[in-house]
């Protein structure tokens, strides 16, 4: 996302690969002009990454933390779906562009695809200008044809700013999927229906939570995996996020869980609800947990964000949540037959399918 000064935001969006014929190649396989590299990432390359990576953010955020090694490594290398990650580097080696996913296994009709946002994407402003095309347009370009569909990621998506969905609408082929709308209610506003299941909480996922994602996966067109082994690395294994994460249990059977964290979102600390996948009978239960976790924490707001033709957005209004708009405007671009338009009612989304909480 052009920020202005060299950034991009995490939420940047690659360039379609149906404009481009797919070529799969190594590592090893390079892109040069002049004498400017374009490849993908390789062993090795992580601190001259993240050393631009931080020089580029730093320098049009005055309120930016620069990330760990052991962050960095987990956003873009840890991933258990894998790795999306296009460099540019100088005659003497130095990282001046960097294009970026973090790819999610998701199910699309029942077919096990991939979905991937587009983050931590950025262009050194001294190198915006090398070539015919812009180097990171360029580097979109070679991001596309490495992972992107026919035969790669099904779905790219973000939250991007303003003058990055602009550019995005009118160079890159991107639509606008819709504008967020958050549910939003005070802890003693949460009329949470009678459940008989029990709340733990917990710090860890376990295979019983891959049990409860394919018993309910049907009822999505488009939803990203829970899986175990994702939510393990999603949220226990964050190196400087902490998240509380709650299982609701009926007669010994897991019905649902609940993943949540207290952080500024919109202007305002609340605390968000970044990951829910939940059964009639355990949602009373956790809607409670919410609200007492809530108070525990000393916000006075609890926030979700779903999509809006989504049982979720309905049955928590009735619980209580009120509808709120956000600045998050969700824009796509899919790699198949399906209209990023398509995706609007029918994909199942939380926050936490985001870096946004």
């Amino acid at each position: 996302m052009n920020s202005g000064a060299g950034g991009f935001d995490s939420h940047a969006l690659p360039p379609s690969a149906l404009v481009l014929p797919l070529t799969l190649r190594t590592l090893a396989d390079t892109v040069t002009h002049a004498d400017t590299v374009i490849r993908p990432f390789a062993s090795g390359d992580e601190a001259q990454l993240l050393r631009s990576f931080s020089e580029a953010f730093g320098a049009v955020d005055p309120n930016y933390q620069p990330w760990s090694a052991a962050r960095w490594r987990w956003q873009f290398l840890e991933n258990p779906a894998g790795t999306r990650l296009m460099a540019a580097f100088d005659a003497e080696g130095r990282a001046i562009a960097q294009y970026a996913g973090v790819p999610q296994r998701a199910r699309l009709d029942g077919e096990r695809v991939y979905f991937t946002q587009s983050v931590g994407s950025f262009c050194l402003p001294e190198a915006r200008g090398l070539g015919h095309h812009s180097l990171f347009v360029r580097t979109g370009f070679e991001y596309a044809k490495e992972y992107v569909s026919p035969g790669g990621d099904a779905w790219t998506w973000g939250y991007p700013v303003l003058p990055a969905r602009r550019i995005g609408e009118r160079s890159l082929g991107y639509e606008r999927v819709r504008q967020q709308m958050m549910l939003l209610a005070e802890p003693s506003a949460i009329n949470a229906p009678a459940s008989s299941a029990e709340v733990t909480e917990t710090g860890e996922f376990t295979e019983e939570v891959d049990g409860l994602f394919e018993r309910l996966v049907a009822r999505h067109p488009a939803v990203c995996e829970r899986e175990s082994r994702w939510l393990d690395w999603r949220y226990r294994r964050h190196p400087e996020h902490r998240y509380r994460i709650a299982m609701a249990h009926q007669a010994g059977a897991l019905k649902g869980y609940a993943v949540a964290r207290a952080q500024d979102f919109q202007g305002e600390r609340r605390l968000v609800v970044c990951d829910w996948w939940c059964e009639e009978a355990g949602e009373g239960a956790l809607l409670t947990w919410l609200a007492d976790l809530a108070r525990e924490v000393g916000v006075e707001s609890v926030a979700a964000c779903f999509a809006h033709a989504g049982a979720e957005f309905q049955e928590w209004q009735t619980a209580g949540f009120q509808v709120a708009p956000t600045s998050l405007i969700l824009s796509g671009r899919s790699h198949t037959r399906r209209a990023p338009f398509w995706f609007a009612p029918r994909w199942f989304t939380t926050l936490g399918d985001s870096d946004l909480c």
